[in-house]
């Protein structure tokens, strides 16, 4: 039997949220211990699931409580076969789509080219991913799937890149630590479009390693992305070591939400929108 702060956490809403139900609608009706303390069962958590996953596409909970559990599976199996479309059909998508499901939407926009695919079907579907992962509706195998998805789809998009001598060259890395790397690989996508040849280190390297791969490459640039689960002070940190070991000429490209209105080192680029990278590639390409 669970407690009314297991059922919650089980769920992602307050313990508050279900005496408010249990007493407008009736639902869920707890046992008691010697206490008089609420219990609820397996089968009620069950229950609430669903009403959880209707209430994430949009049902009011006055409309969910007045079915029963068989209407609801019934209302949900048919939400969930609607076309993924908007922000009720993302979250869908998100919550319950199958790898299929989220590769068909993502090329339908990829289709449409790689800045289209980017700010009109990528960074949606982000967002309703971030919003499924907030309320507890997406497990983290399901966010691993949509990212695996999302990162073929990005790769394909930089594979016809060939480079030239006119181009200015960036190395895309990712630090130790940074355990995202989708919008790396957005930023690289963009910058390609924007005649910057991009080379994505596919291993996380050690700061001190960033200036041979650079040389090796031989880049004129460096972009890097710091998530919100890097430590701020230690982006920084990091950044200022590598403006230390790089030589003057190489530029050094950062964004995330870590490094967000972060006062920056000279020589040190903060592209804080991907809407930016039009301006900032045109700059390295005047360099150039």
């Amino acid at each position: 039997m669970l407690t009314v702060q297991q059922l919650s956490q089980e769920l992602g809403i307050t313990p508050d949220t279900i005496r408010v139900w249990e007493k407008r609608y009736g639902n869920p009706v707890p046992q008691r211990n010697r206490r008089g303390h609420r219990r609820y069962s397996q089968q009620q958590l069950e229950e609430l699931r669903l009403v959880r996953n209707l209430q994430m596409l949009g049902k009011k909970p006055k409309e969910i409580f007045s079915l029963t559990p068989e209407q609801r599976f019934e209302l949900l199996t048919a939400m969930q076969k609607r076309s993924f479309s908007g922000e009720e059909g993302l979250l869908s998508l998100v919550c319950f789509g199958s790898a299929a499901d989220v590769e068909a939407y993502l090329s339908k926009w990829a289709a449409k080219g790689c800045a289209d695919f980017i700010f009109h079907g990528l960074l949606p579907l982000l967002s309703a991913l971030e919003n499924g992962w907030i309320v507890g509706n997406v497990t983290i195998s399901r966010e691993h799937l949509i990212s695996d998805v999302v990162m073929n789809q990005l790769k394909l998009f930089l594979d016809d890149a060939k480079p030239t001598r006119e181009q200015p060259h960036c190395a895309f890395v990712t630090l130790n630590g940074e355990r995202h790397r989708l919008g790396l690989m957005m930023g690289a996508c963009l910058f390609n479009l924007q005649g910057v040849y991009c080379s994505v280190v596919s291993d996380d390297v050690p700061t001190a390693e960033v200036p041979r791969i650079c040389q090796e490459l031989k880049t004129q640039a460096v972009a890097l992305s710091f998530s919100g689960n890097y430590q701020r002070h230690k982006a920084f940190d990091d950044i200022v070591a590598l403006r230390t070991l790089l030589p003057d000429d190489v530029q050094i490209i950062v964004g995330g939400k870590a490094v967000e209105d972060m006062s920056l080192p000279p020589g040190v680029t903060l592209c804080g929108d991907l809407r930016q990278v039009d301006t900032i590639a045109a700059n390295l390409v005047l360099k150039k």
